[in-house]
């Protein structure tokens, strides 16, 4: 499928939309309530706690230093169908 296809298909349709209802409407489906309602409750609101907000960027960097590690002596993974679409829906 080439791009102007991809265009002709879903430009008129992210073209009509912002960015935030776009948003809005996948937070909705996640949490059951519109993003507008937000409130930030402490303790209660995922990563308010260190001990979350620090589980989660020690992950962060085993991820990044182990994945390093591995993938150090192997070929790289190609990728650039994944690139393409990405670099697609950030330009569309």
């Amino acid at each position: 499928m080439s791009t102007t296809t991809i265009d002709a298909i879903l430009g008129p349709v992210l073209l009509k939309t912002s960015p935030w209802s776009l948003f809005n409407q996948a937070w909705t489906a996640v949490m059951g309530y519109s993003a507008d309602e937000f409130r930030f409750t402490k303790e209660k609101t995922p990563m308010s706690t260190f001990k979350e907000t620090g589980t989660m960027i020690a992950f962060y960097y085993l991820t990044i230093f182990t994945g390093y590690q591995w993938m150090k002596n192997r070929e790289p993974f190609k990728l650039s169908a994944l690139f393409k679409i990405h670099n697609l829906m950030l330009t569309a």
